[in-house]
């Protein structure tokens, strides 16, 4: 379990290189912000693959990711459930990502 009052409740990356997290297990992990997991701010790709994530919030955008001017943003293999921001709703299968404007209860794109 793992709490980021800023962003990234388990990688806060700014001007990094790519971000990856394979064959993990992140489960009740937050950010006060953005990116209950990973916050990536002109950052490389980040990647979570062979994973399972569970119940991670942002209090703001992406439960999941945050991802700010950075490269592609890949869920391979992986399961992610019970993960939300913003207004709490959680996320589903028809809208897991948003692109602007948006909370993105898994992803939040920005370019």
């Amino acid at each position: 379990r793992a709490v980021d009052r800023n962003g990234g409740g388990v990688v806060h990356a700014e001007l990094a290189g790519d971000i990856e997290i394979i064959e993990s297990t992140v489960r009740d992990c937050s950010a006060v912000y953005d990116g209950g997991v990973v916050y990536a701010r002109d950052s490389g790709a980040v990647s979570i693959i062979n994973s399972t994530v569970a119940r991670c919030s942002a209090g703001e955008y992406g439960g999941v990711v945050y991802a700010d001017l950075s490269g592609a943003v890949s869920l391979i293999g992986s399961t992610v459930t019970e993960c939300s921001a913003g207004d709490l709703q959680r996320a589903t299968a028809a809208s897991p990502v948003r692109y602007g404007g948006q909370y993105g209860g898994v992803v939040y794109m920005r370019e």
